[in-house]
């Protein structure tokens, strides 16, 4: 995801000091082509690495009701695992 926003960044500046109109549009449609796939590509691969985004987009879903509950993600959302004085996992439930 870092190339993108170098890439912009780099068309940006090329396109400021070149005068040729052809390698300035060249330069405009890569800028354009990089930041839509950074604006596409960001949150998707957000989404993926991320079990947080993933659980409240399951949330939503639920919540409009495109799909239905499930008891397993219910269960992962209302325990939250803590670690006691001596290492041991300790399960707690929050409503």
């Amino acid at each position: 995801m870092a190339v993108f926003p170098i890439i912009c960044t780099l068309t940006i500046v090329l396109d400021s000091f070149n005068s040729n109109f052809l390698l300035r549009e060249i330069y405009q449609i890569i800028f354009d082509l990089s930041f839509t796939l950074l604006c596409f590509l960001a949150p998707y691969l957000t989404y993926k690495m991320s079990e947080a985004w993933q659980n409240e987009l399951h949330r939503i879903y639920v919540k409009i009701g495109l799909r239905k509950p499930n008891k397993i993600q219910s269960v992962r959302y209302s325990s939250r695992k803590l670690k006691g004085t001596f290492g041991e996992d300790i399960n707690v439930e929050m409503n």
